[in-house]
């Protein structure tokens, strides 16, 4: 695992997978912009900071596939 690894913006828009898979090997990855780090993509299992409960993680999908799928819900509650 190498500490504070640092990958230019234009990287992570070209191949994004690349990005997490490097964030997934190191637990984070720093994103440069304009010469400053200026974002940290960070994998949410292995950081600490963050933990979801149970039911917050059924929130948050819920939302997700509420707001993809807004139109056929409203349609089927015609």
């Amino acid at each position: 695992m190498e500490e504070n690894v640092k990958i230019p913006i234009e990287s992570v828009t070209e191949d994004f997978l690349s990005a997490a898979n490097l964030a997934d090997e190191n637990g984070e990855v720093y994103i440069v912009a304009d010469g400053k780090t200026k974002y940290k993509l960070v994998n949410l299992e292995c950081d600490g900071v963050v933990e979801l409960t149970h039911e917050e993680r059924v929130d948050i999908i819920a939302k997700r596939v509420l707001k993809k799928y807004e139109g056929a819900f409203k349609e089927l509650a015609k």
